[in-house]
């Protein structure tokens, strides 16, 4: 069976090792960016099941990635999942606007983010339920 491949996008060094780790654990194979620049580029060079990432990064932050990548024809349906650690109603607007399916804000608990990476990958599944292989939550 291949591992679904997600690309997960943070400018901070541990979250993405931990987040990393978590979903490699979960079986998805994981390719890792540290800005929105990086997370577009391998969207369109590897296309992704879907991508996680940041709001606020470097160089090109989460929501133009997340437009830059629904404007594409060959990166438009992947879906993308924004994090946040500011949980203003402003910022989730624009994510959402932009065309994120989903904005969770950190930390955030395993549980949460492997059940909306879940039903983002497969849509018109009801329920889709992945069960953490490690309960953890997602602290900076």
């Amino acid at each position: 069976m291949t591992k679904a491949k997600v690309i997960f996008a943070d400018d901070d060094k541990v979250v993405r090792s931990v987040v990393s780790g978590l979903l490699e654990q979960n079986g998805y194979e994981v390719l890792s960016a540290g800005d929105g620049e990086e997370t577009v580029r391998l969207a369109k060079e590897n296309l992704p099941a879907a991508v996680i990432m940041d709001i606020k990064m470097p160089n090109k932050n989460g929501i133009e990635a997340c437009k830059e990548l629904k404007a594409n024809s060959s990166t438009k349906l992947i879906p993308v999942i924004m994090l946040t650690g500011v949980a203003g109603l402003e910022e989730i607007s624009q994510a959402l606007a932009a065309g994120a399916v989903s904005c969770l804000t950190k930390p955030c608990d395993t549980k949460s983010l492997l059940k909306t990476l879940c039903n983002a990958i497969t849509p018109g599944k009801q329920a889709c339920w992945c069960k953490p292989r490690r309960e953890s939550s997602l602290r900076r």
